[in-house]
């Protein structure tokens, strides 16, 4: 497994991508952080204030774009208890995009202590994640909403680690 040393700005501070943000994400997600983390070209040559930005602005625009395809599909089937997962799943993930457009722009203006943030949306995409357990939906749903609450656990381990720094 391949991982990079980056610095941040304090030269005696160096971090892991694997060890130490990898780590301390969602149980069972190690690996999906490393090769999220080292698909990215721009994440991978930033620093850590770069990492924070990429990260987030991933997290946000994807569930964004997810939000909107919620609707889309609710409108699309004809399963009531497909349609009321859908329904009910939409406030969280409302709330879980606002999360993520504070941390935006927390960062944006130099403030990268963004755990709370970050925690509020990974709690609100688990939220719409259970309202699925039950029930077979064909869209990439769960996949996609699964992903943004372990991208919304790297957001926080690297706030975690920027406010050690």
């Amino acid at each position: 497994m391949s991982f990079l040393l980056l610095t941040t700005t304090t030269p005696t501070h160096a971090f892991t991508i694997d060890k130490d943000v990898c780590s301390n994400t969602r149980v069972f997600s190690h690996s999906f952080c490393s090769t999220f983390l080292s698909s990215n070209p721009v994440v991978i040559k930033s620093l850590l204030h770069s990492l924070a930005h990429s990260t987030i602005h991933f997290a946000f625009s994807n569930a964004t774009k997810t939000g909107q395809q919620i609707i889309k599909w609710q409108k699309q089937t004809n399963n009531t208890q497909l349609k009321n997962a859908y329904s009910i799943c939409s406030e969280p993930y409302n709330k879980a995009i606002a999360a993520l457009k504070e941390a935006k722009e927390q960062v944006r203006f130099g403030n990268y202590n963004v755990s709370l943030a970050a925690v509020e949306a990974a709690t609100h995409f688990d939220e719409c994640e259970e309202g699925f357990e039950d029930i077979l939906d064909p869209s990439p749903l769960a996949s996609t909403t699964h992903d943004l609450g372990t991208i919304s656990s790297i957001i926080l381990a690297v706030s975690e680690i920027l406010a050690k720094s």
